[in-house]
């Protein structure tokens, strides 16, 4: 299943209100280890717009040729939109 070309992106998002202060965050994983984790403040956001880190996280993996990820969150408007 895992190729050197593959890994498990977990992503969150977070905001202190709506719209609010907010953050978030991916974490790429590869072979069972940590392999990074970017995070990043959103500014002024609603939780919806914090829980979209994962987009930042699919082009990164992209950049570094990852054609097989598999994705983890906690947020249904993500997954049904997506």
């Amino acid at each position: 299943l895992y190729s050197q070309h593959s890994c498990i992106l977990e992503f969150d998002g977070a905001s202190k209100g709506n719209p609010r202060p907010a953050g978030a965050a991916v974490l790429l994983c590869k072979d069972h280890s940590k392999a990074l984790q970017l995070s990043e403040g959103v500014s002024m956001a609603t939780n919806n717009v914090a829980e979209y880190s994962l987009i930042v996280g699919l082009k990164y993996a992209l950049n570094i040729w990852i054609k097989h990820i598999c994705v983890k969150g906690d947020s249904k408007l993500v997954y049904m939109q997506v």
